[in-house]
């Protein structure tokens, strides 16, 4: 997934006890404030294929408006995730 121009924030986030159903039910509560995914937001895997085993997932986080990413770094901070910078 390339960069676009009109991508203005990124968010490198680690989950360190990587739970795919929760991070499904984030995804799915982000589209309620955020619209559907590649639409004001996306996301990557962005991982080495060691992450299964250590249990620790990096993504990445696209916005289109910087206030979306600063919404989703305060309103989901809580959800077992730290922010890379």
């Amino acid at each position: 997934m390339s960069t676009d121009s009109n991508v203005v924030a990124i968010l490198n986030v680690k989950y360190s006890d990587y739970n795919r159903l929760r991070v499904l039910d984030l995804h799915i509560r982000m589209q309620r404030d955020f619209g559907k995914v590649n639409q004001r937001w996306r996301f990557r895997i962005v991982s080495d294929d060691n992450y299964w085993k250590n249990r620790i997932v990096k993504f990445e986080y696209w916005f289109q408006d910087a206030r979306d990413a600063t919404l989703f770094a305060l309103k989901y901070s809580g959800e077992g995730f730290s922010i890379d910078q």
